[in-house]
């Protein structure tokens, strides 16, 4: 679960917050996950996708211009990895 703090710098608080936070592959289920809160967002505009994790620079596009053909990009966050320390 994402922290307040997190959660107030992202402007999330108020939102239903579903994370995935592994590395980022085409076997993850993430552009199925994509598509399935552009399905909910009609009904639940307060939900959001937050992706933490590391791939490379091309799936990340894949994934943005996904994100922007479904007109969700108020509804997905993708963060840069973090250092495991």
């Amino acid at each position: 679960m994402l922290s307040a703090k997190l959660r107030d710098e992202l402007k999330l608080s108020k939102n239903f917050v579903i994370m995935y936070n592994r590395s980022l592959g085409s076997l993850r289920g993430l552009t199925e996950t994509i598509e399935a809160i552009a399905i909910t967002k009609p009904k639940h505009p307060d939900i959001v996708f937050f992706i933490l994790g590391q791939c490379s620079k091309k799936y990340e596009a894949d994934l943005k211009k996904l994100i922007e053909e479904k007109s969700i990009v108020e509804n997905v966050y993708i963060h840069e990895a973090v250092s495991h320390e």
